[in-house]
């Protein structure tokens, strides 16, 4: 015989089974709809341009402005208005990402002789730190989507004058898109990066031959 308490915990039971059921559904609908991305930065193909340098340089981890510093997408709608796309955004934080094409960039360009990640043992004469300033799609003129992106680098020399800078630059690039996508943003980002990557490569090359 089936008592009414017994009834009662085999209803709640239940109904807990279909909560579960359902919030399972829920959480795979979503993830099904979101989509991560990664970013792409490659150098024109062709040899280094520059004589490899006698110093080693390291790349710290990045830091970014606390309104970029999220896995999701951010969208500028207006002057003081942001938002963020929760269904769109970067498979790992920008800012590693960001460092890493930083070093990979660094590393094919022939400036330093080596360029190695923050984990590195080895010894080093450079430091290489990263501040992400901006990185958003800027929608505020209708039919004119533009990726936008800000980086902040400053090269610390920790051979011959320990923990002295010898270089700080604020670098801005601007791309323009097709229209407003996600995909279309990340290649925004993307030229954006690499026509700063093309620059830093060129200042520091002057920098560090300068200095040797």
């Amino acid at each position: 015989m089936t008592t009414p308490g017994k009834k009662c915990l085999s209803c709640i039971a239940l109904f807990t089974m279909m909560l579960s059921s359902c919030g399972y559904k829920n959480t795979a609908q979503v993830m099904d709809r979101q989509q991560q991305f990664v970013l792409d930065a490659p150098r024109p193909a062709g040899p280094p341009k520059y004589t490899p340098a006698k110093g080693v340089l390291k790349v710290r981890r990045f830091a970014a402005a606390s309104q970029y510093d999220t896995y999701e997408m951010v969208y500028r709608r207006s002057d003081l208005v942001y938002d963020s796309d929760f269904y769109n955004r970067f498979f790992a934080s920008p800012t590693s990402l960001v460092a890493e094409k930083v070093r990979q960039w660094l590393s094919d360009s022939g400036v330093f002789a080596h360029v190695l990640d923050p984990f590195s043992g080895a010894d080093f004469a450079y430091i290489l730190e990263g501040n992400v300033l901006a990185l958003y799609g800027d929608y505020r003129q209708k039919g004119r989507p533009q990726a936008v992106m800000a980086i902040q680098f400053t090269l610390i020399d920790e051979h011959r004058r320990r923990d002295s800078v010898l270089f700080q630059k604020d670098y801005h690039a601007v791309a323009p898109m097709e229209k407003e996508a996600a995909s279309q943003l990340v290649l925004g980002f993307n030229a954006c990066l690499a026509d700063i990557l093309l620059q830093l490569e060129s200042d520091l090359a002057g920098i560090v031959t300068d200095g040797q």
